[in-house]
């Protein structure tokens, strides 16, 4: 067998075995409908996590620094809870944003790359078929 095509043929198996199920997944469908549904997985998660740790903050406040829940001043406290919750959305959506568009990237390429290996064995196996079928038309007409 020929050195080429058992390189090609080795690149598409690792490429296969390793990327090919997640390349698949990502690339079922857009890039933005692959980057919301992502980033709003993580938005919701963060949000979340954000809405525990500040009930913690605020447990602890009233609990160890015993302040009269009834003595703070609500509508400053919801602004400085909607202030954090904002920002921690906006940053999880901007870094999320970015880290999605680049996983769908590199599957993209890698995809390119899968998909030239196959036209070039494609095109050795075609120049392989070509060449024996020229030899075997020379050998019958010596033969």
């Amino acid at each position: 067998m020929d050195k080429k095509k058992i390189l090609i043929m080795t690149r598409m198996a690792l490429y296969d075995k390793k990327y090919a199920e997640i390349d698949k997944k990502r690339l079922s469908c857009f890039r933005d409908d692959y980057v919301y549904r992502k980033n709003f997985i993580a938005r919701f998660y963060a949000l979340i996590g954000t809405i525990i740790l500040l009930a913690v903050s605020y447990a602890s406040r009233i609990y160890f620094q015993e302040i009269d829940p009834f003595e703070l001043n609500f509508q400053n406290e919801m602004y400085y809870i909607i202030k954090v919750v904002a920002f921690v959305l906006i940053l999880y959506t901007v870094i999320g944003g970015l880290k999605h568009n680049y996983e769908y990237s590199v599957s993209e390429k890698r995809n390119l790359r899968y998909i030239k290996n196959i036209e070039r064995l494609e095109k050795l196996i075609l120049e392989k078929s070509e060449d024996n079928g020229n030899n075997g038309g020379e050998e019958r007409k010596n033969g």
